[in-house]
Order: structure tokens, then sequence, then C-alpha cells
């Protein structure tokens, strides 16, 4: 399946790794991924742009997603857990990491100290791809090639998915027939720790049960069932 022609903001996201790629070299980037939504297109996403690279094509518009690609070079991935994680979420992370060929740093450090164990562990990463939404808290300043703040580990923030909007992800995600966190099935739209996450109340039915994700039509209200908002 070719991607649609319309797409451009899948293709912008293809060129943004692509341009991650040419300044870092492959084995130059690390990513962040916590098996949420977002990350989860920007997980797909790269595995395209790198079996596109293995096969010696550069241009991002000609991206396909006929069948899953399995880049043969294991990716270093940071996961940064809950405090008190969905045993979902460690369940799928596991899997796509296995499916994608991640090599997965497990941690419940803050994210600060997180990122400086990981980028310690595996020095050659320069870069970390990150699936952060321009949305999302404390993101609407950032920049697709973005360095970590001051008293940070030193590292450059990638962001492919930065203007994509609620639900352009989902299209993604259903168009393409990518795998995602069952929790989403259950009415979750915003992923936290089992304590402060509960499904959206927006997509509560009749029944008395909950609506997929991919159902919420209000953008806007994606982080409603976070108990904790920042």
């Amino acid at each position: 399946m070719a991607l649609a022609r319309d797409a451009t903001h899948i293709a912008h996201a293809g060129r943004v790794i692509s341009e991650a790629v040419s300044r870092f070299g492959i084995s130059g980037l690390g990513m962040s991924f916590n098996g949420g939504k977002d990350c989860t297109v920007m997980l797909h996403i790269l595995a395209l742009v790198l079996n596109q690279h293995q096969q010696g094509e550069s241009d991002s518009s000609k991206l396909t997603a006929s069948s899953l690609p399995k880049s043969i070079y294991k990716m270093p991935s940071l996961y940064v857990t809950a405090t008190d994680p969905f045993p979902e979420v460690d369940a799928f992370v596991d899997h796509m990491a296995d499916l994608y060929n991640l090599e997965v740093y497990k941690t419940s450090a803050s994210m600060k100290d997180g990122l400086e164990d990981f980028l310690g562990r595996y020095p050659n990463v320069k870069a970390v791809l990150v699936g952060t939404r321009r949305t999302d808290p404390y993101s609407n300043h950032l920049k697709e090639f973005d360095p970590t703040d001051n008293g940070w580990p030193d590292c450059v923030r990638v962001h492919p998915i930065l203007d994509w909007s609620y639900t352009e992800i989902w299209d993604f995600l259903k168009d393409y027939k990518v795998e995602y966190c069952s929790l989403y099935d259950k009415g979750y739209t915003s992923l936290g720790g089992i304590h402060n996450t509960l499904p959206n109340p927006a997509l509560k039915n009749k029944d008395g049960g909950y609506h997929p994700a991919y159902l919420l039509t209000d953008g806007q209200r994606e982080r409603d069932g976070r108990l904790v908002k920042h």
C-alpha cells in the first residue's frame, strides 16, 4: 500500500527521520518508546525509513506500508515506565521490541536520570527520536531538531510527528494496520500509570462501557482520562 497522495504529514515525518539518519548515522540514533500511540506511529515510520535506506531509496514520498518492515539494525530504545505501569503497556513494549527489532533499556528512574543512564549505556547515540506532539504538555515551543535543555544529558531530540493531530495519529494506525496497545480499545486515549489514568469519559457508551480511542472526535479531549493534567 503506497502512502496516500495527500498524506503530506507522513512524508514529512519520513523526511525528518531521513535527515536524522543523514546527520547522525543510523548507529547515532536511539528512540524513546513507551508503548503509547504516538511513539508507535513514529516507530513504524522509522522502520519504513530504515527499510527504505537499506534498499537504497531516499525519497520519503515513496514510503510504502505493504508489509511489516523489520530493520536489520537493532535500535537502542529508552522505556521510562510510569511508577505504576499497566501490565498491558509493558507487554506491548516487549511485543513491539521483538516485532521491530528494538533493544529496550527499561527504567523506572525519572526521564532525566533515565536518559543519562541510556546515553551512558549507548555512547554512540547522539540523537533520540521522540514521539512528542505539540499538543502535549510543555511542547508547544519545540522544534523538530532540539538540543536538550541546560542541565540535561547532552543529545538532540528529534520530533518527526510534532505537528500531527490526534485524528492523524489514529488514521495512520488504522489505515496501515499498525498494532497498538490494547488499552486503547477499552476507551483509554492517553496512557500514564494505573492510578492516574482512566478511560476517557467522552467515550462512555450507554451500556456503561467505553468506545475505542479512535472514535474520539474532539482531539482537545485526548487527556480527559488523566487524573493529573499537566
